[in-house]
């Protein structure tokens, strides 16, 4: 999803330079960046929620079913439950060894620390920056470095995460 023009304002609170290039062509730079710290913030968001929710349903839900299988074993009846309640156990002590749902989860967790500190820095840097409209190079090289910062943290987070979760608020809002 694209933010408009004056979701920069929130990405970028109390940064006078936003005013000064409305009408400039920087502006749909400064855009473009925004745009790119939301998408990578609601990716991070997104896999944080997905991989705390897994992690706590395969805490919770492996010793039940050991506990359940335990259980039944001093029993003689029911073998199909037996062998499909064993199974079970198998497939979700295999899905929680594979996704690492605690180290993802730490991942994407420290992953939002990231880009709130990149939002903080990059809201000081602009706010320092004295922008001339004759000088409008100090500017661009300033949204390219924040460009490439935003971009790095981005593709740092997909290149560890096991899988890419679903995104969770679209599932909830339908």
């Amino acid at each position: 999803m694209s933010l408009g023009y004056d979701a920069i304002y929130k990405i970028f609170p109390g940064v006078p330079l936003v005013d000064q290039i409305k009408n400039d062509v920087a502006s749909g730079f400064l855009l473009h960046v925004a745009n790119n710290y939301k998408s990578h913030y609601d990716n991070a968001n997104n896999s944080s929620t997905f991989y705390l929710i897994l992690l706590y349903s395969l805490s919770l839900l492996i010793p039940i079913f050991s506990a359940l299988l335990t259980w039944l074993s001093t029993t003689d009846d029911n073998k199909r439950l037996k062998v499909c309640l064993g199974a079970l156990l198998t497939v979700l002590t295999i899905a929680s060894g594979v996704l690492k749902p605690y180290e993802s989860y730490m991942l994407s967790s420290n992953t939002l620390v990231k880009l709130r500190e990149w939002q903080t820095n990059s809201i000081v840097r602009l706010t320092e920056l004295n922008y001339t409209s004759d000088d409008k190079s100090k500017l661009y090289t300033l949204l390219q470095k924040m460009d490439d910062e935003i971009q790095e943290i981005g593709e740092t987070v997909l290149e560890k995460m096991p899988i890419t979760p679903p995104d969770i608020n679209a599932t909830v809002s339908k």
